[in-house]
């Protein structure tokens, strides 16, 4: 049994389906297979509400992320800033030194390879 892959509706489609049954209910259009423009259109009304309420979900969703990230930016400056001070405070204890290393960044940069190694595998 083959399974279908279902592809999302595009933006829109509340409005274009809400079109699409005004005008099968003007042409008082039916299909054997359980079309029936008013049940649909109920349907259409729960969906464009559930959309509604989803475009405030994600409204909401984007505000708050907004003021995480903000938050967020103005903390790690206050830490590097502590952190740099702490070093320059400390620049001669080895000790201190390394314990701060394990808060700073760790950057992993690739190694470059010269343009001379040109090695291939065997």
């Amino acid at each position: 049994m083959s399974t279908k892959r279902f592809v999302a509706p595009p933006k829109g489609f509340s409005d274009k389906l809400l079109k699409f049954i005004e005008l099968a209910k003007e042409k008082k259009w039916t299909v054997s297979e359980g079309f029936s423009p008013t049940e649909l259109e109920v349907k259409t009304q729960e969906l464009v509400t559930m959309e509604a309420n989803f475009m405030k979900l994600e409204a909401e969703y984007k505000v708050k992320k907004d003021a995480l990230t903000s938050v967020q930016r103005e903390v790690y400056v206050k830490f590097q800033s502590a952190l740099k001070i702490i070093s320059g405070q400390f620049y001669k204890d080895t000790g201190v030194l390394k314990l701060l290393d394990s808060f700073r960044k760790d950057y992993k940069r690739q190694k470059k390879e010269s343009a001379n190694n040109t090695t291939t595998p065997v």
